[in-house]
């Protein structure tokens, strides 16, 4: 199958920095969900991603798409539309 797309979900993390702050961070794969935000937790305290720089991660939600790239994109566009991030 050449060029066809695969499906997967799009998720939301709320990560809580080391300020005490919390932030949102929109995400996509095509694996199951629980497996990346099992990823994610991993990371935290290594300073290797977006995520990882917090003191701890929770997923707020998710949602399946037949194309995850292209919601996530959709998704976050529409936010920084909206409230300016």
């Amino acid at each position: 199958m050449v060029g066809s797309k695969k499906s997967g979900s799009v998720y939301f993390l709320s990560s809580t920095r080391k300020s005490g702050k919390t932030q949102t961070y929109t995400g996509s794969t095509t694996r199951k969900v629980s497996t990346r935000v099992g990823e994610h937790k991993k990371s935290i305290g290594k300073n290797t991603s977006w995520v990882s720089k917090g003191t701890g991660t929770k997923l707020i939600g998710s949602f399946p798409s037949k194309n995850p790239r292209k919601a996530e994109a959709t998704v976050k566009r529409n936010r920084k539309e909206k409230y300016g991030y």
